[in-house]
């Protein structure tokens, strides 16, 4: 019986979308056990075995009590997964494997605008050297300051309290914990903030037009459930 969790477990390991046989056992409501065993009979090449499939462990309770047992789990990719579901059918079945091949493709794209929101930072870094050179002003912390304010404008706090408020460590990569929708965001704000900067807008004047640009891109991007 297929178990209806709200989202397939896909994550993001070096700039790949992978998934795990332990999360596809929950999700379809199988044995863990038999999705090994199905792995292990796949009608597949070496090669694609070894590019989409790979060995790594999980714990699990320990039906006697104390310390937890460990278990293997593979990790595949999203090719190893669609070939894996293949053999899954029926009705229901097929419905589960259209949300999960869904899954992967918003966290590809979540992996993209993440990498492009890394190569537009190089923007506002030269932004600001332009600033500092015909200006002939040097700031130390103005990098910091301009990327604290896409954060404010974008999800309405600065990275450090954000972390705080949400529960994670201040060292966090906070990339990695926001929406696709909050990605695309930031990596707009970051582009018109550059921009201003070179027309040598202050502080006070950018800030208050990425704030109004923030609230304008929501409501015309964002999806409902954000």
């Amino acid at each position: 019986m297929i178990n209806a969790i709200t989202l397939p477990e896909v994550f993001a390991v070096k700039g790949k979308a992978f998934t795990t046989s332990k999360a596809v056992a929950d999700y379809f409501g199988k044995r863990h056990d038999n999705i090994l065993r199905d792995i292990e009979k796949l009608e597949c090449s070496d090669e694609f075995r070894l590019l989409n499939f790979e060995e790594t462990y999980t714990y699990r309770e320990n039906p006697n009590g104390g310390k937890r047992i460990r278990s293997l789990m593979i990790r595949m990719t999203r090719d190893g997964f669609t070939f894996l579901a293949m053999g899954f059918t029926g009705k229901k079945a097929a419905r589960f494997k259209e949300a999960y091949i869904a899954r992967f493709n918003s966290m590809e794209n979540w992996i993209v605008n993440r990498e492009n929101l890394k190569q537009d930072q190089n923007a506002l870094g030269l932004a600001i050297q332009k600033y500092e050179l015909i200006s002939g002003k040097s700031d130390p912390y103005a990098y910091s300051r301009e990327n604290n304010l896409l954060y404010i404008a974008a999800i309405g706090a600065s990275k450090k309290k954000w972390l705080s408020d949400n529960g994670f460590p201040a060292s966090d990569d906070i990339r990695q914990h926001l929406s696709e929708d909050e990605i695309n965001l930031l990596d707009h704000l970051l582009k018109q903030n550059a921009m201003m900067i070179e027309l040598f807008m202050t502080y006070a004047e950018r800030k208050a037009a990425l704030i109004q640009q923030a609230e304008r891109y929501r409501q015309i991007y964002f999806h409902q459930d954000n």
